[in-house]
């Protein structure tokens, strides 16, 4: 039985990276270690107990890349621990594995035999996506993160088109959570608006959800 994975999206704000659970790799303990910034070398005595089982395949190890290029079941092992952390976009795998290895056209071989075995999918990984930013998000926004991962604009579009029916309702639970208030004056209301826009909602979405200033003014009562 494969790990238990991650839904795609399942992060932060800012990205959608997170630890999973374990690698189903046999090198398991060398984890990846995304954006991961090479440390000093260090020097003293030989460590010993959890110390060196660390050294020797966690912590050091997965703060240096392979010395040799891995072969093809070495690089299929690997894509198969990444995705047991969280589902990939096939440009994300593909990214993550020239790191082990210069030959794309092996690279891509990998990545067919993981699709035709149903362990990588661009239309999961994005439907999780889709799925988990949408929560929080504007279509314009889920968009965009899903371009940036190397899903294609065809897809892309198909599930924001989905995603465009609840825009508004969206909308209302994100303005609710972060505000909840009727606005003091118009500067408060375009704070607010701001912050919807900055989430990727349409326009003209954003303007019903809003409410109206308490203290408008006058020339507020035309937009």
């Amino acid at each position: 039985m494969w790990p238990r994975r991650r839904p795609a999206g399942a992060a932060d704000d800012d990205g959608f990276e997170q630890c999973g659970t374990a690698s189903a790799s046999p090198d398991a303990g060398e984890s990846e270690a995304d954006g991961a910034v090479p440390g000093p070398a260090r020097s003293g005595p030989a460590r010993s107990g959890t110390a060196a089982r660390y050294s020797r395949g966690g912590f050091d190890a997965r703060r240096n890349a392979p010395e040799e290029p891995l072969n093809a079941t070495q690089l299929r092992m690997r894509g198969i621990a990444l995705l047991a952390r969280r589902e990939h976009s096939r440009a994300e795998l593909q990214q993550k594995l020239r790191r082990y290895a210069d030959d794309a056209t092996l690279i891509g071989q990998v990545l067919d035999q993981l699709q035709a075995e149903k362990l990588l999918s661009d239309q999961r990984f994005a439907e999780g996506v889709a799925r988990v930013r949408g929560a929080r998000y504007g279509s314009a926004r889920v968009a965009q993160d899903l371009r940036a991962k190397g899903v294609s604009g065809e897809l892309a579009n198909s599930l924001v088109r989905d995603l465009k029916a609840s825009e508004a309702e969206r909308a209302q639970a994100a303005w609710q959570k972060r505000f909840g208030e009727v606005p003091a004056d118009a500067a408060e209301r375009a704070k607010q608006m701001r912050f919807l826009q900055a989430r990727g909602f349409a326009s003209e979405v954003i303007h019903r959800v809003v409410p109206r200033a308490s203290r408008a003014a006058p020339e507020d009562h035309e937009d």
